[in-house]
């Protein structure tokens, strides 16, 4: 059953990520990107429902305009295909039917956590092409991370969890405040909201893992630009997707990971 529902949802994630594709286009040209209707960028042309279907249309019509014939990004069926995958593994980690009994804490929490992995995909993307992350997103993850911790809360009488959430949003949250304060070019203010927001969501052991894998693997990139020659040290990388990916990391697998570690020393 469980291979079922995780099936179903990944479905439902392709055409959540069609949407998610709306969001990553509009949102940094300011545009409404719920009542408008889906439309080529290039033509202006009205897209038809089946048009719209997640992964097959862009296949199906080459990875062209129905109308205009113009190219049509790779990117699009990436990110539908990126949400299905991830919301499949988050209900495979966080599945809301235990035993065959259906949890609506498990329910809610898995809804939750879907949003925050898609808005980390959107910042994802607008991060790498524009090096600025929209502070409604980040908002997205501060909602989600109080609901989650209310959740908590009530279903599972932890109130423990609370205190060290906000221990790791002001100290974490704190100490990149402070590293963006002081050093030029070091980090942007959308990327402090972005770890305070993961902070609160997921606790200090969870987000400091998420932030060495994210600086990592931006480190691993940056060097890489540098010594092929495609930039130089004061090009700035977006450091949104790394940080996110850390994050949708930690999320899934945070606890296999710490507890590995930590067994090394025991």
């Amino acid at each position: 059953m469980e291979v079922l529902f995780a099936c179903l949802v990944g479905v439902v994630g392709l055409f959540v990520g069609s949407f998610l594709n709306v969001c990553i286009y509009r949102l940094p040209l300011k545009e409404e990107v719920v009542k408008t209707p889906s439309h080529c960028p290039e033509c202006g042309e009205n897209l038809k429902w089946y048009h719209l279907v997640p992964l097959f249309s862009w296949i199906f019509l080459g990875g062209k305009c129905a109308f205009c014939k113009s190219k049509i990004s790779a990117q699009y069926p990436l990110v539908e295909l990126l949400n299905g995958v991830l919301w499949a593994l988050i209900f495979w980690r966080y599945s809301f039917i235990v035993s065959g009994v259906f949890s609506f804490y498990g329910l809610i929490s898995y809804i939750l956590l879907s949003v925050v992995v898609s808005t980390l995909i959107i910042v994802s993307f607008i991060d790498a092409k524009t090096l600025h992350i929209p502070n409604s997103l980040n908002l997205i993850i501060f909602i989600c991370a109080i609901l989650l911790l209310v959740l908590k809360t009530y279903f599972a009488t932890s109130i423990g969890v609370i205190y060290t959430n906000v221990a790791a949003l002001i100290f974490i949250g704190g100490a990149f405040f402070a590293i963006a304060s002081l050093v030029e070019n070091g980090m942007g203010g959308g990327d402090v909201k972005l770890i305070a927001a993961c902070s609160l969501l997921m606790g200090i052991s969870h987000t400091l893992l998420a932030i060495i894998i994210g600086f990592f693997i931006a480190s691993v990139v940056g060097i890489t630009r540098i010594i092929i020659n495609k930039s130089n040290r004061k090009t700035l990388i977006p450091l949104g997707p790394y940080i996110s990916f850390g994050v949708i990391v930690s999320l899934l697998y945070g606890n296999i990971i710490i507890n590995y570690y930590l067994s090394l020393f025991v």
